[in-house]
């Protein structure tokens, strides 16, 4: 047989406290407990946001800009709602109109004028780096549509772009040459002068 809620609740040992909010004396079900039950809830209904009288305000400011009272809203907010929406434009404004800075694209080696921070490239380098053969784009813009080496014409799908220095990282234009397919494997591949077989690919 099943105790019932009275004899199961005067079972649990209770601890003589004094609550922190109001000051009265309770027992505590726990040796912990700092609030009554009363406070308890209350405490809880403020962190479920139920007691709207009870939420949590900021204390109200002076706006720079207007010098008018207002309530923030958040603990950093400097300007009231009006004003910082003018603030907003006026720094957006001033950024917009600021002198164009120019550079020069290690890629291309033209001038070009920078949209963003960390823009290294120019936008034509830049679109073409997002690619994973835009060296050949490159390639193909600047240089003669040739094998450099036994010079038959060539196209963009029957050709490939040779790094002289063998350093992919460098896309320079005095480092790409366009070559047939043939000689590109001729220059990457050395043959055993008996036999013909491959001996490395370098």
């Amino acid at each position: 047989m099943k105790r019932s809620n009275m004899a199961r609740n005067m079972s649990i040992p209770r601890y003589p406290r004094v609550c922190a909010k109001c000051t009265k004396d309770f027992l505590a079900r726990v040796g912990t407990q700092k609030y009554c039950e009363d406070c308890r809830e209350s405490i809880n209904a403020l962190g479920r946001g139920e007691n709207k009288s009870l939420s949590f305000k900021y204390k109200s400011k002076i706006c720079p800009k207007c010098k008018k009272d207002f309530i923030p809203t958040t603990g950093n907010q400097k300007y009231c709602i009006s004003c910082r929406q003018d603030v907003i434009r006026e720094r957006s404004k001033s950024y917009t109109e600021h002198a164009p800075q120019l550079k020069t694209c290690p890629q291309c080696g033209e001038q070009y004028e920078v949209t963003g921070n960390n823009q290294k490239y120019c936008l034509k380098c830049s679109k073409f780096r997002d690619s994973l053969e835009f060296y050949r784009n490159i390639a193909f813009d600047n240089l003669p549509n040739k094998c450099n080496r036994c010079g038959k014409p060539v196209t963009y799908k029957t050709s490939h772009v040779h790094h002289k220095d063998r350093d992919h990282g460098n896309y320079t234009v005095g480092n790409l040459e366009i070559l047939c397919i043939p000689c590109h494997r001729n220059e990457h591949i050395i043959r055993d002068s008996k036999t013909g077989k491959i001996i490395t690919n370098k």
